[in-house]
């Protein structure tokens, strides 16, 4: 019966991970364009936004939309809403936050090699599949904690610049300042369930840790969690992120 659970887990997986997937290649691809100059900001957010509702769907479909992807996903709906009919100037600020679908794409490559690995009734070629499990996660763990530091900074970073400029925008700074706290709050809500994994422990080379204490000393301790935060201040400070 156990064997059994197990089986429709990885069935599950290997039916909802590979949509999750193909919706973050398909934004990173797109998002690397839009970075080339090859794709307006409009454009790169209505994509964004479709790409929004296949993965909503898919998580509804496979019962793992939770109130964490609620917050997330009701927080990208509203901030598309804000840049497309009134402050379109910033939409560029929301194609950055988008940055973390990087993360995301890294961890659904772990998540279906792992799933796949399971399926594999030859355990050599399982063990075989061990590095490139460990190569996803390791780079997910890298980029994950450069976002978390990147993504709060830079709103906090454009919310004051906006505010003392030659010409105040005030309300585009007063939405930085309310998306900044749940941005930064969902961020750590997900850093504590990476953490508590056995992967993520594997990766850093510490124990599975639970608690919030513990993703503070994560997130503060890491040169990458900082690395990330400098890039923002630098980028949302810049005279080119005040005016685009």
């Amino acid at each position: 019966e156990r064997k059994k659970m197990g089986d429709g887990r990885t069935r599950c997986e290997l039916e909802f991970v590979p949509v999750q997937l193909s919706a973050f290649i398909v934004s990173i691809t797109c998002i690397v364009l839009y970075g080339l100059g090859h794709i307006s900001t409009s454009g790169q957010l209505n994509l964004e936004l479709l790409l929004l509702v296949v993965r909503g769907l898919n998580e509804i479909a496979h019962s793992k939309f939770s109130s964490d992807d609620l917050v997330h996903h009701s927080s990208m709906a509203i901030a598309y809403v804000a840049v497309t009919f009134r402050y379109h100037l910033h939409g560029w600020i929301l194609v950055h936050m988008q940055g973390v679908h990087f993360c995301f794409g890294a961890y659904y490559v772990h998540k279906l090699i792992t799933a796949m690995a399971k399926r594999q009734k030859d355990e050599s070629a399982a063990k075989r599949m061990d590095s490139a499990r460990t190569l996803a996660y390791d780079t997910f763990r890298f980029l994950w904690l450069f976002c978390v530091g990147y993504r709060v900074a830079l709103l906090t970073t454009q919310a004051f610049v906006q505010a003392v400029g030659e010409q105040p925008q005030w309300g585009a700074s007063a939405i930085m300042i309310f998306f900044a706290p749940i941005i930064g709050s969902l961020d750590l809500y997900w850093t504590k369930y990476f953490i508590s994994t056995e992967e993520w422990g594997r990766s850093s080379g510490k124990p599975p840790r639970h608690t919030w204490k513990d993703v503070f000393e994560d997130v503060g301790g890491s040169v990458t969690t900082w690395s990330g935060i400098v890039a923002a201040v630098i980028v949302g400070s810049s005279s080119h992120a005040a005016v685009s």
